[in-house]
């Protein structure tokens, strides 16, 4: 038997019959074989119904006959006496004859004694026959559970005969259980009790009527005792036949309510009819012929394909539908696909839980790691299963049909994004219902295998994890996609040139799934679809590996422009797929170097301007390979700029560019030509206004940034008076038409246009844009640097917020006394800082915050009493408290600053100590910098002074503008006053001198504000409306005031 299984095992399931898990745990019961096919499972399942109900038949009749016997011997007692009531009494005889005597012998006459002729009562009549029907009835009981066990030995032996196969044995199997169903054997034997209560109930009425015949008052007794019984019996009978959930039923109750809707249906026949109908001749359909039981169960189960529909439907009702029960339910849907198309419509099939099957099965397969390796056991589940969707009925069975449920057009995003990730977690907590059929999502829009090979196999398993992991893992398709080129050039069949159809079908929604998320294709496989679909178009078919791309761009060229003007479905794959293979390339540029990235960017170029253009020029002789047709016919192919925002995917293929563009800078402009030999044309204003419609629609800050970028990089290659003699007055009147700001700007700043009436204010310059404003900057810094231009100066001026080199053009400022001088310019003008205020001393913050700490080059003594020797402070404000400006850098310094720019910044330093409003707003923002999380130290002397420079700053004559700012400065003086305490460098003396400062400077500059607030003459109050807030009270205790 077992070289039996194996070699069926083998035959059945080929090479992956290793993989298969026996479900037979450990501990099982022995009667059950290993499961290798559905129909062992059916055996199995089987088996285990098929021994319970003979069991419960045995049971049920072995009671039975136990009962009729006990019950028997109890009536044959009470039939004992009363068969005498049929009989005359011999002593009743005797008394009478006596009796008789006696009076004769005292009349004295010798009259003879004659017996009376004797006539049981009618009672006693109906008595022996209601308890001898009852005996014969509990004997008829009897007899027919003793026939009945004969029918359970006869179909307990006909279910375990073997049969030639496990199909075999099922199919027989089947065939008798049917027979069962069909002649009601089943409701027969639960029938036969029906023979005992009818024997009971006869037994009730006899002993009734006798005992009542004898005494009324017991048989009143024995009448209420039978009463009771009846009332229980009849009431949960009633109850089961009206009430569907009541558990009293029995066979009379379910023939009670058969009757009732016999009943029912013979109403409301004779009520929509007018004349009965003929009976159909019933009887022979039931035939039966005079054969063995045995060759007609082989012909009815030879000829009765139905079985095998009703055998996996009876199965798949009795599986449970469960994790645990996966590789039995895989078993059992790998029969479907063997059965003719028509059982597959038979009424039975889908009264199956086939939805909820199809669910987990695909569930299973869905809820996997996409990264792990694909497994033989996955690889004949994805077999099994993909056959399965491949017949008609499952497949419509499984795909949704509601679009609320699932979105079906494919050109929108959202259709590649949806249910990505609803196969996470448990499937008992999976909303079915809710969400389309797992089954379905796991072969959704991808290939399916025909030959069902590993090669086949393995790439289904990773398209379908990468089709399903669309969000959540994008940046892994090369992982999933990918893992050999060998694997995808096998599936494709590459050197086969006579199934185009099929594999457009298959590479069209391939390529739909790369586009729609950041998938790549690895170089040599994307070449090789691409010579494939480059035959295809041009409809030749000797096309080699060896040959490059676009080899014959004109003809392919007016094959595309055919296929664009035909207009039907089936053409237009073909272009969509030209728009993927665009893509695609774009994103394998990062994969090149050298002149091979050059080569695929002038691809790039190519394709995008094959889609956008309608002018094929004309081809003399041999046709040229792409790179010599580019050169040739560079003028026309930089076009493409004229039209971008008509490219699908556009915004993505010019960030590659960019990428490429930038990484290796002798690929040069992606649409000026600057050949020596043609006429120079730099396409400026087109791609302004290409790129402006490409940002009007919408587009990310990234892609923002990229359009910028761009124009920025191919203003680089100047020259810059190019630019200016370009913009003539028609081309600015175009300009002004722009919508982007950015691209107003800098096209008036190339063109040296004043930008002033644009408005560009620092919200916008902060704005969402605030890394394509940056880039824009880089360029006007780098470009127009050192200019004596006004409005660009002022142009400057309002992007230095976003300038990323600020450190170092302040840097070079400390060496470079003209960059000084251009920085001082910039300043001229409003420069707007988001932590700084735009006063005298703001580019003194910029500049000496490129300075490291430094050791004290003044008399610390004026501040503090902390010894300095060790100290490091901070270099401007050792400048802001010294009495005389030093006119040279300390010795320290020397190296860092160019003494002509220093002596130019004490200059500086010196206008500003002589403002109060520059001098405190430059140490409000000096606190800041003293306090910054760069600095490892922040001690007791550095609180002491900016106390000391705050101070200084109040003895210069007062300046109203200040007001606004004590607030802010006294919120800074508090953080650096914490700051010292947390940090804790200094001894506890030392740093509660340094708070005790802190807070003395805080109340006065407290004081100062309120005091200017009450007498001040920008902002008088009125006192008694005044009340005060964080402690803040007037200097000659006036009512409190509010503080703003």
């Amino acid at each position: 038997m077992p070289n039996h299984h194996s070699k069926e095992r083998k035959a059945i399931l080929g090479e992956y019959g290793p993989f298969i898990k026996d479900p037979d745990p450990e501990g099982s019961q022995q009667f059950l074989a290993k499961e290798y096919t559905a129909w062992d499972v059916y055996n199995n399942e089987a088996r285990k119904l098929d021994i319970e109900l003979i069991q419960d038949w045995r049971s049920s009749l072995n009671s039975l006959l136990l009962f009729a016997a006990i019950f028997a011997a109890v009536l044959t007692a009470f039939i004992t006496e009363s068969k005498k009531l049929l009989e005359q009494d011999p002593s009743g005889t005797m008394v009478d004859a006596l009796i008789f005597h006696i009076n004769n012998v005292a009349n004295g006459t010798h009259t003879p004694f004659e017996k009376a002729d004797f006539m049981p009562s009618s009672s006693d009549v109906i008595i022996n026959c209601l308890l001898f029907a009852s005996l014969s009835t509990s004997l008829s009981a009897a007899l027919a559970s003793v026939v009945a066990l004969q029918w359970v030995a006869d179909y307990d032996a006909a279910i375990t005969r073997g049969g030639s196969s496990p199909e075999d044995r099922a199919k027989r199997r089947q065939f008798r259980y049917a027979g069962v169903i069909q002649w009601k054997m089943g409701d027969i034997i639960a029938a036969l009790p029906i023979l005992i209560y009818c024997s009971v109930l006869l037994f009730y009425a006899a002993l009734m009527l006798w005992i009542w015949t004898v005494h009324h008052t017991v048989g009143m007794v024995i009448v209420g005792g039978a009463a009771f019984a009846l009332l229980f019996y009849g009431a949960s009978t009633f109850l089961a036949v009206v009430s569907v959930s009541a558990p009293f039923r029995t066979p009379l109750s379910r023939w009670i309510h058969s009757l009732f809707r016999l009943f029912l249906s013979a109403i409301s026949f004779l009520a929509h009819s007018t004349h009965l109908r003929s009976i159909p001749r019933w009887l022979a359909g039931h035939h039966m012929t005079h054969s063995i039981s045995r060759s007609r169960d082989d012909r009815e189960v030879d000829k009765g394909d139905y079985l095998v529909v009703q055998s996996l439907v009876w199965l798949a009702n009795r599986l449970s539908i469960s994790q645990d029960s996966y590789n039995r339910l895989l078993l059992l849907v790998s029969e479907l696909p063997k059965l003719e198309s028509e059982l597959l419509l038979t009424p039975c099939f889908p009264d199956a839980p086939w939805l909820d099957i199809f669910d987990l099965l695909g569930w299973a397969n869905l809820n996997v790691d996409p990264n792990q390796e694909v497994s033989n056991q996955e690889m004949q589940a994805i077999s099994i299963l993909s056959q399965c969707y491949r017949v008609a009925v499952i497949r419509d069975m499984v795909t949704p049909k509601d679009p609320a449920i699932y979105l079906t057009d494919d050109s929108k995003s959202e259709y590649w994004s949806q249910y990505c990730d609803v196969n996470r977690g448990p499937w008992s907590t999976r909303p079915r219902g809710k969400v389309p059929n797992s089954l379905f999502l796991l072969f959704r829009d991808i290939p399916m295998p025909s030959k069902h090979t590993s090669y086949e196999l393995e790439f289904t398993i990773r398209i379908s994890r990468w089709r399903n992991s669309l969000q959540s893992t994008p940046q892994n398709s090369l992982t999933l996609v990918d893992p050999s080129v060998a694997t995808e050039q096998n599936y494709f069949g590459l050197s086969n040139y006579q199934d185009n159809n099929r594999y457009v079908s298959i590479l069209h929604p391939l390529a739909q799934m790369y586009t729609s998320s950041e998938g790549r294709i690895s170089p040599p496989f994307l070449d090789s679809l691409r010579q494939r679909f480059e035959s295809i178009i041009l409809g030749t078919e000797n096309v080699v590996d060896a040959m490059p791309c676009l080899y014959a761009p004109v003809r392919y060229m007016r094959a595309l422009q055919s296929l664009y003007r035909t207009g039907s479905h089936a053409d237009q794959r073909l272009p969509a797929l030209h728009h993927s293979f665009t893509l695609l390339l774009a994103r394998n540029l990062d994969s090149f170097t050298g002149e091979a990235r050059v080569r695929r960017v002038k691809e790039v170029l190519m394709m995008v301007w094959m889609y956008l253009s309608d002018d094929i020029p004309d081809v003399n002789g041999r046709e040229k390979e792409m790179e010599g047709f580019f050169d040739d016919h560079v003028q026309l192919i930089m076009n493409w700029i004229k039209l971008p925002y008509e490219v699908p995917n556009i915004r993505e293929i010019l960030c590659h560019l960019a990428a490429a563009a930038e990484d290796q800078p002798e690929i040069g402009s992606l649409w000026r030509i600057t050949s020596p030999t043609l006429h120079d044309d730099s396409h400026l204003l087109e791609a302004l206004t290409s790129f402006d419609d490409l940002i009007s629609e919408g587009v990310t800050t990234e892609q923002h940034y990229t359009l910028i970028d761009l124009v920025c990089r191919d203003l680089k290659l100047g020259p810059p008076e190019m630019f200016t003699n370009y913009f003539n007055r028609r081309r600015l009147e175009a300009v002004s038409d722009l919508d982007s700001l950015c691209f107003k700007v800098l096209a008036y700043a190339v063109a040296g246009h004043d930008t002033g009436d644009l408005e560009l204010s620092s919200d916008e310059i902060m704005g969402p844009w605030r890394k394509s404003w940056g880039r824009m900057a880089t360029y006007l810094f780098q470009t127009y640097e050192l200019t004596d231009s006004q409005s660009m100066l002022r142009l400057q001026a309002s992007m230095w917020c976003v300038v990323p080199h600020q450190s170092n053009l302040c840097t070079r400022a400390l060496q470079d006394y003209k960059t000084l001088e251009f920085l001082r310019d910039i300043f001229y003008y409003s420069v707007s800082c988001p932590q700084h205020y735009d006063g005298e001393g703001h580019l003194l913050l910029h500049i000496f915050g490129q300075l490291h700490d430094c050791k004290s080059f003044v008399d610390t003594e004026i501040f503090t009493e902390i010894p300095s020797d060790e100290c490091l402070f901070n270099v401007l404000s050792l400048i802001l408290i010294s009495p005389d400006e030093p006119s040279q850098p300390p010795p320290l310094l020397r190296d860092d600053v160019n003494a002509n720019c220093w002596s130019r910044l004490s200059e500086e330093c010196r206008v500003v100590k002589t403002s109060q409003f520059a001098f405190l707003t430059l140490v409000s923002d000096l606190i800041v910098l003293v306090r910054g999380d760069e600095r490892e130290i922040l001690a007791a002397e550095d609180v002491e002074l900016m106390t000391t420079c705050v101070a200084k700053a109040f003895l210069l004559p007062p300046d109203h503008r200040i007001l606004p700012t004590l607030p802010l400065l006294i919120l800074r003086l508090q953080e650096l006053r914490d700051g010292m305490v947390d940090k804790d460098h200094r001894s506890s003396e030392e740093n509660t001198i340094a708070v005790s400062k802190a807070n003395a400077t805080i109340g006065k500059i407290a004081t100062h504000l309120v005091t200017n607030t009450i007498y001040g003459k920008q902002n008088i109050r009125i006192l008694s409306c005044a009340r005060t807030c964080q402690g803040y009270s007037p200097a000659g205790g006036w009512l409190p005031l509010q503080i703003d």
